[in-house]
């Protein structure tokens, strides 16, 4: 109603101002008029004069209008001013099922009867709305509220709602209609779920088709899948929708199509369905099984392959299912054994390197592989030495080495007697000249291994120069040879030999040519059969190449005879019979010092039994080591060996004669061991007590000169039945003999027994010794005794 009032309030304004304006124009009109028929010629000052008039009367039409309108303006005023009005209407919701909705209508200057619709179907004016239990209207009249609440809010109240007044008694409260507000209710959609249910058994890189259903949703529910890492998977994803026949749920369903690798094994995919109606989607996952071919990973042990080492490569295989089988590969051959998840090769040889070793692994679903490339390390080889190379001066020369290594060798050029590296690579180019000419060495180099090298001749070429010795020798009826040596570059198209003036006929029967190619040239060698007279004498070697030719005069002289070779047999054959000679005598002096040694062990061996059965105590074995330590007497009473004639010295120590014997009285002393060092702990027994080599017996009808130990008459001969009684253990300890009559009285030599071994020349003078009193002669008294001794019965030792 507000809207009309404004409307016929305004046409009337604007009918008023236009008759203003029409009225002022023809007022402006008659009055040109009446001013063109005053003045047939217008004057040109009169001009400014018309225009401000008409100005004059437009500005007085505009204020008669402006007044008519506040006039009008006020009255229409008053009456809007009291017009039923809406001061708050309704806007657009949206609810979900089971909530609370209020939808606002407030009515200022409210006269007629005010109702909600829905979908434009009324539904009371009452506030209790009575046959709608969950629709009420709340407010108050005085305040002119009448808010819609919905209370619970179900799918039925999806729709259109409006607020509407009727006009009210007077004239001017017209009727009036809300905005229309749409209340759009939301449905939570049901738990989504995959038809192929919570497991899924499949194989690798096989398609396979998932489905997930969300239903009843309002609005439709936007489904997402995810992978085990909880990643989004957006390929391969299509969606269908299905509107349900209330025509406002909505179905959803989504189709997967995945080819599961093996990452997916023992991981879940998971679909989540959600719409506006929810705060945080539901999700459903299913579990996936995957099998698939063995992923296999080859690992080389060590880093580094020498060669000749062993190799062990291991083999992983990841496999679903996991029974598998090994096989192993060497360059696409398989390798022969009962091998697994390891293969050793015992001894890697070069001829393994850049060897491709493969490991197959292969289970019900397939097989899968990996290899590695073997590097072996070895020492270089040269597979190409350079060849020689024939230059001209400023030809270009080019020498190459071909080298084979791992890793690759370090190649350097130098020049014979220098160390200076000319070049390094397989190739070294330079232009020849006077000084170039030489040999070059090629070395090649890999770190860990020895170097190798190889060398190669460069040749200036020029004319032939024959080097041959001038004077050569040959035996009459014998094979003859003549040398002929020449450096020739490039090698020689003619060599001819002459004799006495005459080339030598290649067609004599006794003649023969050999030329021998050489490096640097070539050895022309004459050949002469049953050499006579006439084939020696003056030669001549002639060789000639393109660049020119040289000569050289060989004589050839007869041989004398085979003095020579005589000379050098009979040396031979002197040295074969000296060096044999030399290995007997090494040979019989061994084995007399071994058969000597052996008797002497013997004898140390029976002397140590013997003395085992004495009863040694205590008191004799003090005594006993008092004569051992006189045993050794200073070096000053030792043996004199600076005579020819060497005989013992007598040794008086407290009235006691004491004798020793020199080991150089014997001609083997040589095998016999050195006296121990004075203070040496002999165990109680004196040394050199081993009568066995002390004594040298003779037998009957033999004659030796150390058969006697008495020096009076050294050249007795002892008559022998058997043993020696003196060197009997009877003889040494005389409670083991029953009578000393059979023993030979000592010979005394002015009242001393003097021992000794027979040589030529006089004995030196030895001071007598004192004689010992009556009282003190005993059995006891022919033994070395200390004065200071006691001796008891049974106690001596058999060898003193």
């Amino acid at each position: 109603m507000i809207d009309s009032v404004s409307i016929t309030y305004s046409n009337r304004l604007e009918m008023s101002n236009r008759n203003i304006i029409e009225t002022s124009s023809d007022i402006m009109d008659h009055h040109n008029q009446q001013f063109r028929q005053s003045s047939p010629s217008p004057a040109p000052t009169r001009r400014p004069d018309s225009h401000w008039l008409r100005w004059s009367l437009v500005v007085l039409a505009f204020l008669c209008c402006v007044g008519v309108s506040n006039g009008q303006n006020s009255a229409n005023g008053q009456q809007v001013r009291h017009a039923q009005r809406f001061e708050r209407e309704p806007e657009d919701q949206t609810a979900v099922v089971g909530e609370t909705v209020v939808m606002a209508c407030r009515v200022l200057n409210k006269a007629g009867v005010l109702q909600w619709t829905k979908d434009d179907f009324g539904l009371g004016s009452d506030r209790n709305l009575s046959g709608f239990e969950r629709y009420s209207m709340i407010g108050t009249e005085d305040e002119g509220t009448f808010s819609l609440q919905i209370r619970p809010v179900t799918l039925e109240d999806d729709g259109r709602f409006q607020c509407q007044v009727s006009p009210g008694p007077e004239a001017a409260s017209m009727a009036i209609r809300s905005r229309y507000a749409t209340l759009a209710v939301t449905i939570p959609p049901e738990p989504p779920q995959i038809v192929q249910g919570s497991h899924l058994i499949t194989t690798e890189d096989r398609e396979v088709e998932l489905e997930c259903q969300s239903r009843a949703g309002k609005p439709a529910a936007e489904i997402i899948w995810l992978d085990g890492d909880g990643n989004l998977i957006t390929n391969n994803v299509e969606v269908f929708k299905e509107v349900l026949a209330d025509g406002k749920r909505t179905n959803v369903k989504s189709v997967l199509k995945l080819s599961p690798k093996m990452h997916y094994h023992n991981k879940n995919i998971t679909c989540q369905a959600q719409n506006a109606a929810e705060r945080s989607p539901r999700s459903v996952s299913l579990l996936m099984e995957v099998k698939y071919a063995p992923k296999v990973t080859v690992t080389l042990e060590q880093e580094r392959i020498a060669e000749l080492e062993s190799v062990r490569l291991s083999c992983h295989a990841d496999a679903n299912p996991p029974n598998v089988i090994y096989k192993w590969y060497i360059n696409d051959e398989i390798a022969h054994g009962d091998y697994s998840t390891e293969l050793i090769i015992a001894s890697a040889s070069r001829q393994l390197n850049d060897a491709i070793v493969k490991c197959e692994v292969t289970n019900a679903v397939g097989k899968g592989e990996d290899n590695q490339t073997l590097s072996v390390h070895y020492s270089p080889e040269i597979r190409s030495r350079p060849a020689n190379v024939e230059a001209d001066i400023g030809g270009n020369v080019t020498l190459r080495c071909d080298v084979n290594g791992n890793p690759e060798p370090e190649i350097s050029w130098t020049f014979e007697g220098s160390r200076r590296v000319l070049s390094t690579g397989p190739a070294y180019t330079f232009w020849m000249n006077h000084d170039m000419a030489g040999k070059y060495t090629c070395t090649a180099r890999v770190p860990g291994f020895a170097e190798v090298s190889a060398d190669a001749h460069v040749f200036l070429k020029g004319p032939p120069t024959v080097r041959s010795k001038r004077i050569q020798f040959g035996l009459e009826g014998d094979t003859v040879r003549i040398e002929c040596v020449a450096f020739a570059i490039p090698r020689p198209s003619k060599i001819t030999w002459t004799h006495r003036g005459y080339e030598i006929d290649a067609g004599d029967p006794y003649v023969t040519f050999n030329n021998d190619p050489l490096p640097d040239g070539v050895r022309s060698t004459l050949i002469i059969r049953e050499a006579n007279d006439k084939y020696f004498g003056s030669y001549n070697c002639s060789v000639a190449n393109d660049y020119g030719m040289d000569a050289a005069e060989i004589i050839l002289r007869k041989e004398t005879g085979n003095l020579q070779l005589l000379f050098i047999s009979a040396g031979v054959v002197g040295g074969i019979v000296l060096l044999i000679a030399c290995v007997m005598v090494i040979v019989v002096c061994q084995r007399r010092s071994n058969k000597k040694v052996e008797e002497g062990d013997k004898g140390d061996r029976t002397s140590k039994q013997s003395d085992q059965t004495s009863n040694n105590d205590s008191d004799l074995k003090v005594d006993i080591r008092t004569a051992s330590s006189l045993s050794n007497p200073p070096e000053s009473e030792q043996w004199d060996d600076s005579s020819e004639r060497i005989t013992p010295r007598a040794v008086i120590t407290n009235g006691d004669a004491m004798y020793r014997y020199a080991p150089g009285d014997y001609t083997d002393a040589q095998c016999f061991p050195p006296p121990k060092a004075e203070g040496h702990n002999n165990n109680g027994y004196v040394p050199y007590v081993d009568y066995g080599r002390d004594y040298n017996p003779a037998f009957a009808g033999v004659s030796n000169s150390q058969a006697s130990l008495y020096a009076t008459n050294p050249h007795t001969v002892i008559p022998m039945t058997g043993i020696d009684p003196r060197f009997s253990a009877a003889y040494g300890n005389p409670y083991l003999r029953s009578s000393t009559t059979s023993l030979p009285p000592p010979h005394l030599n002015g009242g001393l027994a003097t021992y000794g071994s027979v040589r030529s020349g006089p004995a030196p003078q030895v001071a007598p010794a004192r004689t010992p009193p009556p009282s003190a002669v005993s059995p006891h008294s022919q033994y070395i005794v200390s004065n200071k001794a006691q001796l008891k019965p049974g106690t001596l030792a058999t060898h003193v």
